[in-house]
């Protein structure tokens, strides 16, 4: 069999996984390590076209709500179901977290729609990641939070204050513990907090292949990563003092 043809041969016959450039493991921890250094732009360059896409739906979704709720006639029509306790509460954070759009509790630092929609979907996506960050959430609650310290004896509430600044600057650690292959084109990726013990609990994202690369891939980005944060907050209370 003439070489060229059995070079030929060869390349037709490698598995797609064989042909990709690293493993989902390997993409996984290029992730999570964008996360523990706060890049959030660079996390979202691990998400697909599509999912990105499917972001900026929500966002829109999110916007027309937003809308439809400050009108009067919503406001009336809620308070004829009886729903008024809806309202109420959202003025409540409202006055709690002082002034600005609430899609910031979304999409962080976006002061309004216009701010939102100007903005590339990559980008949308990168607030997202920053808005689930436990700095941000943090940041977000200050002057609530500082109200809470302020009624706390000095003794408590210096420690208070220590422990949320501790927190506030700490950089999560990931380690990747396993990844179970689902055909040549999607893994689940078995991860966790490092550096707990007992050890902290486990999570799963799942990666799908397109070309080179292994991407996440959703329809809602709280099906496959709103448990980050959960799992940031449960590490947050075993390191608690």
């Amino acid at each position: 069999m003439p070489r060229i043809f059995r070079a030929f041969l060869t390349i037709c016959l490698l598995t797609p996984a064989a042909v990709r450039g690293q493993s989902a493991s390997s993409t996984a921890k290029a992730f999570f390590q964008a996360q523990t250094d706060k890049q959030w732009l660079a996390m979202a360059d691990f998400v697909d076209s599509s999912s990105l896409r499917a972001l900026r739906g929500i966002a829109d979704k999110q916007i027309q709500g937003l809308s439809a709720m400050a009108k009067p006639e919503m406001r009336a029509k809620m308070d004829s179901m009886g729903a008024t306790g809806m309202a109420r509460t959202m003025e409540g954070i409202q006055a709690m977290v002082g002034p600005g759009s609430m899609l910031r509790f979304t999409f962080a630092r976006v002061n309004d729609v216009t701010e939102l929609q100007a903005m590339s979907d990559r980008e949308l996506m990168g607030r997202w990641f920053e808005a689930k960050s436990f700095g941000y959430v943090l940041g977000l609650s200050g002057g609530m939070l500082k109200g809470m310290i302020a009624t706390l004896p000095p003794p408590a509430g210096d420690v208070m204050q220590s422990t949320l600044d501790t927190f506030g600057s700490m950089k999560m650690k990931w380690e990747v513990v396993g990844e179970i292959a689902e055909g040549d084109s999607v893994a689940h990726v078995a991860f966790r907090i490092a550096g707990l013990t007992p050890p902290a609990p486990t999570g799963i994202l799942t990666f799908r292949a397109s070309g080179a690369r292994w991407y996440i891939r959703f329809r809602n980005p709280d099906d496959q990563l709103g448990h980050l944060a959960a799992l940031v907050m449960a590490a947050m209370q075993a390191l608690r003092p």
